[in-house]
């Protein structure tokens, strides 16, 4: 008796290749990306960072749409939610969004907070 081969699949593969991740890393730079009338259409950053066997890589990133290329400056600590697929043996990595922090405050020029007085507390 012979039974006919069927193969069912749940998940499409592009479901192994896309993901989600936080792209940490110091930033070497900024590119420009132009069409062919000479127009800006996007920026991309250049991102040195750590592998786990202790290697260095540098990623290219494709920042998301009306980010400020000026957040990105060369040698600036940059934190990235991207999205990361893969063509052709090639990895791709797009930001969807920013993750900015706070810009850390000088203890120098920083008030400390004050307490309330006595004479206000009292009444």
């Amino acid at each position: 008796m012979r039974f006919p081969l069927t193969i069912h699949m749940e998940t499409d593969m592009s479901d192994f290749t896309d993901a989600d991740i936080v792209v940490r890393g110091t930033s070497r730079g900024v590119r420009e990306s132009r069409n062919e009338r000479g127009q800006i259409v996007g920026h991309s950053v250049q991102l040195v960072k750590r592998n786990a066997k202790n290697g260095i890589e540098v990623l290219q990133v494709r920042l998301p749409e009306g980010a400020d290329p000026a957040n990105y400056a060369d040698g600036k600590p940059v934190e990235l939610v991207a999205d990361i697929s893969s063509y052709e043996g090639t990895m791709y990595y797009r930001a969807t969004r920013e993750i900015l922090h706070a810009k850390p405050v000088d203890s120098r020029t920083a008030e400390p907070a004050r307490k309330p007085s006595t004479a206000t507390a009292l009444s």
